[in-house]
């Protein structure tokens, strides 16, 4: 597990009746378990559209995809009896735990949390929405399958030595094309950048098996490690986020790769006015949050902290402000990331503890979690023994 040195100025005695209450969550099924705060919070539909593509070919499919569908609403479960109107509208109990993914993705993490005994709330803060290039994407894969069907082999401009995957999300995206496309398996080679990408397309349904990981799941790892085809057209298709970085195809073209990539989805915050007051308010108190996607990093800042990007180029008032909302809300609370590139933004975002697995996944994820409140405890309990 990676961490970030812990800073002795968060304000942890805001925090005294929550850590005191956190048990040892080390040891599931050992402790009575709390019982769940439910809110319920619900995503309006997004009507933006994106403008532009990311690839020539793109250019006709993406008038058909270019208007943005938000996620589906969603809404958490309620313990029975259900929670008073004025109850879900302002929790008294300050949770361990804020979940921040996607609506109806943060099933699994809390039932982890929930066995150790965790008090958790689900806060979902971002939505996943098509990027321009969506529409195209089945037509790329049909047509890398059908150049292998008719025998002419990877040596085609319209076939592909690696569809390459990189994150869950991206999986269920380049399923739902694979799908589309009519779920063929010939001229489809695909690699995933870790072994929970490659379990989230066996369980979105892609058949064919993955065929390659690298040996640190992360983007520029895949780029040096991905084999060449033998006799292979050196080309890649690469469905991504349009928020994702370049490492990856600047990696693979410095190897002499030509990367298609298609940017067929995208993450957007909710917006704080669909989010009940109660559970941000809930949220501020919270030890640890929970944090799947540098979106979420952003979107936490834009809605607890209310301080927008920090890196954007605004007035000198703006940003001093901006920075102050900043600090105060990232300084008391840990973040838990999913992988190291969330840890990384989740550092330049002004977090001063952050912990992160090695590899990506629920059971890294969770461990992630429980470090930072061990460590989130043990600095609490060290500023209340100081004269």
């Amino acid at each position: 597990m990676v961490a970030t040195p812990a800073i002795a100025s968060a304000p942890l005695a805001s925090r005294r009746g929550l850590f005191s209450s956190i048990p040892s969550a080390r040891s599931p099924n050992s402790v009575s378990r709390p019982a769940l705060h439910s809110e319920e919070i619900r995503v309006n539909p997004l009507g933006a559209a994106f403008r532009g593509t990311s690839h020539p070919r793109c250019v006709e499919a993406a008038a058909a995809a270019a208007t943005a569908a938000a996620a589906a609403a969603a809404s958490t479960s309620s313990p029975s009896p259900s929670p008073s109107p004025s109850t879900a509208a302002a929790p008294t109990a300050a949770p361990a735990v804020v979940l921040t993914r996607e609506a109806g993705k943060n099933g699994k993490l809390a039932a982890a949390l929930a066995q150790r005994g965790l008090l958790t709330l689900e806060l979902p803060l971002v939505q996943t929405a098509e990027g321009p290039d969506a529409g195209a994407l089945p037509g790329f894969i049909s047509e890398a399958a059908a150049a292998e069907e008719a025998g002419v082999g990877v040596n085609t401009a319209k076939a592909y030595e690696w569809i390459i995957v990189t994150s869950p999300e991206s999986a269920s995206v380049f399923v739902g094309g694979w799908k589309a496309a009519g779920s063929p398996k010939k001229g489809i080679r695909v690699a995933a950048v870790g072994t929970g990408t490659a379990r989230a397309l066996s369980a979105a349904g892609f058949s064919p098996r993955v065929e390659f990981t690298p040996s640190v799941a992360n983007a520029v790892t895949l780029a040096a490690e991905l084999p060449f085809v033998r006799n292979g057209c050196r080309r890649v298709l690469y469905p991504a986020s349009a928020k994702a970085g370049s490492d990856l195809q600047e990696g693979l073209s410095a190897r002499g790769f030509e990367v298609d990539r298609l940017n067929t989805y995208t993450t957007l915050p909710v917006p704080r006015g669909d989010l009940p007051a109660g559970a941000v308010a809930a949220a501020r108190r919270a030890a640890v949050v929970a944090l799947a996607s540098p979106s979420a990093v952003k979107a936490w800042l834009e809605v607890i902290a209310g301080s927008g990007d920090p890196s954007s180029s605004s007035e000198t008032s703006t940003s001093s402000s901006s920075a102050s909302s900043s600090d105060a809300v990232c300084g008391g609370v840990a973040a838990a990331c999913i992988g190291s590139t969330t840890a990384d933004a989740a550092r330049k975002a002004g977090f001063e503890r952050v912990f992160a697995p090695e590899e990506p996944g629920l059971a890294g994820f969770v461990e992630a979690v429980v470090e930072a409140l061990e460590e989130m405890k043990k600095e609490f309990e060290g500023a209340g023994s100081s004269p």
